[in-house]
C-alpha cells in the first residue's frame, strides 16, 4: 500500500468528491467548447444575460451565476462518465 492509498482509506469519499470536481473545474475554466455549453444553458434560462453582459462591457464566464452553472456542468459530465 502507498501513501495516496492509504490517504484514500483514510479520507471520506465526499472529500475525494471535492477534489475530484475541483480538478475537473480547473480543467473545463480553460475549455471554450465547455464555456460555450455553459452559456447556452445560461442563455436558455437568462436570455437577457448575454446582451446585459455586453452592454455592460463585462465577461459573461466572470462571476456568480457562471460560476454555479460551470460546478453543476462538471458535476454533470462527472456524474453522466461514473467519475462521481
Amino acid at each position: 500500500m502507498n501513501h495516496h492509498d492509504s490517504y484514500v482509506l483514510q479520507n471520506p469519499l465526499d472529500i475525494r468528491e471535492n477534489e475530484i470536481i475541483q480538478e475537473e473545474l480547473d480543467k473545463v475554466k480553460n475549455d471554450k467548447e465547455a464555456k460555450g455549453d455553459i452559456l447556452c444553458t445560461i442563455n436558455d434560462l437568462y436570455p437577457c444575460y448575454l446582451l446585459e453582459c455586453y452592454l455592460e462591457g463585462e465577461d459573461p464566464t466572470e462571476g456568480d451565476l457562471f460560476d454555479r452553472y460551470l460546478e453543476q456542468y462538471v458535476i454533470d459530465q462527472l456524474t453522466h462518465f461514473g467519475i462521481l
